[in-house]
């Protein structure tokens, strides 16, 4: 739905996929949303939202056949991490890079192993070191973990968290005289 901010009243919808889950901006006014799916004949997905040059209205212009379930981005790159779980043997993990200008997929590899992380559920990368955290809900009903590597993708710790972590956000520390 696109709000209205002064009024807080629907203007438009955008029709995308079942079950959106993470919306983010870029600096070319472009927007990247992932979802879920319905978890049976419609897996997650990467969706690229631009204006429509008639309209001017936010449309899908791009979809990206990775099963993407929560992005970031960090400069020109848009990291990714995603689980299909259409999938009847086992869920398919992912993770990777995409150049947020030429819409390629630059690195189908963030981290150097997604084996240690169970449910890839949250993922962010600080703006000024580039290390990339990833939030690991393991089962969704036991305490999950926080995974930091390095902004190559090298592994560096982890911590225990609450149930499904899936959101952080960065603080200033505050500095006193």
């Amino acid at each position: 739905s696109v709000i209205d901010l002064k009024t807080f009243t629907v203007e438009s919808t955008i029709d995308v996929a079942p079950n959106l889950f993470r919306l983010r901006a870029d600096r070319y006014g472009q927007l990247w949303a992932t979802t879920h799916g319905d978890h049976m004949s419609t897996p997650s997905r990467l969706y690229l939202l631009r204006k429509d040059a008639d309209t001017g209205a936010m449309a899908v212009a791009k979809t990206f056949d990775i099963p993407v379930t929560d992005i970031a981005l960090r400069g020109d790159s848009l990291c990714f991490i995603g689980v299909d779980d259409t999938h009847e043997e086992a869920d398919y993990y992912c993770s990777g890079v995409i150049n947020i200008k030429t819409l390629e997929v630059i690195s189908d590899k963030l981290i150097e192993n997604l084996d240690d992380i169970e449910t890839a559920y949250g993922l962010m990368v600080h703006p000024l070191t580039g290390y990339i955290y990833i939030m690991d809900a393991t089962n969704y009903v036991s305490n999950g973990w926080l995974f930091c590597y390095d902004e190559k993708g090298q592994f560096k710790w982890k911590t225990s968290t609450g149930d499904i972590p899936g959101h952080a956000c960065w603080r200033e520390k505050s500095v006193e005289n």
